[in-house]
């Protein structure tokens, strides 16, 4: 089945009554509110937070795996049966990990070329840097023309 495929399959399955925000920081200052992630955007963000729940413990197997061969060369063929596990699960958390950020630019697109986050509620932000990129320019025109 086609990887896209099966992770909008994976999203349309994701029940939003039990779903929580990744965080639940409130916004901050300094921060610029784009909007709240709609339904879709939600159940993908679900989807990513799963595929890193994944990834986790293949990490932990390959990481266990190298500690118990105690610098030792490890068989090949169990070597391709690690590197496999380990990198399907780390490209299920890419795809994921694109696929919801390219969908939360194409939804909020005025944070194109900015840091987005997210916050309680699933509020989509950005931290506001002209303020302080002006204040570091001043200062260096302070420095250079007293």
């Amino acid at each position: 089945m086609l990887l896209v495929k099966r992770l909008l399959n994976q999203a349309s399955e994701v029940s939003l009554k039990d779903a929580k925000p990744p965080n639940d920081e409130k916004v901050g200052e300094g921060e610029v509110l784009l909007g709240v992630l709609n339904d879709d955007l939600k159940r993908l963000q679900v989807v990513m937070a799963m595929s890193v729940d994944e990834l986790k413990p293949a990490l932990e197997k390959v990481q266990t795996w190298l500690k118990d061969l105690d610098g030792k060369e490890p068989p090949e063929d169990q070597y391709e049966k690690m590197r496999r596990e380990y990198q399907l699960a780390q490209n299920d958390f890419e795809l994921a990990r694109k696929v919801f950020w390219t969908s939360v630019y194409a939804e909020f697109p005025e944070g194109l070329g900015k840091n987005l986050s997210l916050r309680e509620g699933w509020q989509v932000v950005f931290v506001d840097e002209s303020g302080e990129i002006k204040k570091v320019l001043q200062e260096l025109l302070d420095g250079i023309f007293p």
